[in-house]
């Protein structure tokens, strides 16, 4: 169960991008002549999400990824819409929402996210609830040990895993071949070292003809110091009582009637 201190940081991108793809601009929700399909099903999905997770406490992330998945209108509707409902948020669309969340994390207790990359900051006292493929409402919770009995590496090694399984078929290694790299070598400089002990020619010869985009993506993987955040609309973490008369009178005014009973608290989250 979610404890009363818990604080989340939701990463949207997940969100952002499903409701992108739902929709595809279609305009199905129109009122007074603006179209406010995309609205609600953001709207729609982060308040499963909310129930779902039972946060009570949350900041949501709306970064670079997320603003790349949605028109410019759409964000700027989304982010009118959470502050009339008085959801707490950052946008900051030149930043990564792996880098971001680096930069915050320190300050919440959980992140909602569908980037595995975001394993790599996963601590004792900062869980990482991570969505499964295709299925919006089932998450993983995972914890330092629980990545480590998953992935079979540490979270710190998630980056040089990442890097050696995301190229395309014919030059990605496979799960297990990188994570015995990765835990006899521990890192990306080791494991290119030693690359004539490794013992499959095919696997050599993969690592040596693909070093170069290998290294770009452990770059990307990796969270970087962030020198700029975006602080003007950035909030720290508190309980959110969004079932308000005021707020369904909102939601109603959007035409999102079936959305109201959605403002809800659950009492019978798993987290």
């Amino acid at each position: 169960m979610v404890k009363p201190e818990s604080q989340f940081l939701v990463e949207t991108a997940f969100i952002v991008e499903r409701t992108s793809k739902t929709f595809f601009g279609t305009p199905l929700l129109t009122k007074d002549g603006k179209d406010n399909t995309f609205t609600f099903g953001f709207a729609r999905d982060f308040l499963k999400l909310r129930r779902d997770l039972g946060m009570q406490s949350f900041v949501l992330l709306i970064g670079k990824e997320a603003h790349f998945h949605a028109t410019a209108e759409n964000i700027a509707n989304l982010i009118a819409f959470l502050q009339g409902l008085g959801v707490h948020y950052l946008s900051d669309r030149e930043n990564s929402g792996l880098n971001l969340v680096g930069a915050l994390y320190s300050q919440f207790t959980h992140v909602v996210t569908a980037d595995k990359r975001l394993l790599q900051l996963s601590k004792d006292d900062f869980t990482i609830v991570l969505l499964r493929q295709s299925k919006l409402r089932k998450y993983d919770r995972l914890s330092p040990e629980a990545v480590t009995a998953a992935m079979g590496i540490n979270p710190k090694q998630v980056p040089v895993y990442l890097a050696l399984t995301a190229a395309s078929k014919t030059r990605a290694l496979y799960r297990k071949q990188a994570i015995d790299l990765v835990r006899q070598y521990g890192n990306l400089d080791s494991i290119f070292k030693n690359l004539a002990k490794v013992a499959s020619e095919r696997i050599r010869q993969k690592l040596q003809e693909n070093e170069g985009a290998i290294r770009d993506r452990l770059v990307t993987n990796t969270v970087e110091a962030v020198q700029n955040v975006s602080r003007n609309n950035f909030q720290s973490a508190s309980p959110v009582n969004l079932n308000t008369e005021s707020n369904r009178q909102f939601l109603q005014e959007y035409g999102f009637y079936s959305l109201v009973r959605l403002l809800e608290d659950s009492s019978d989250s798993p987290f």
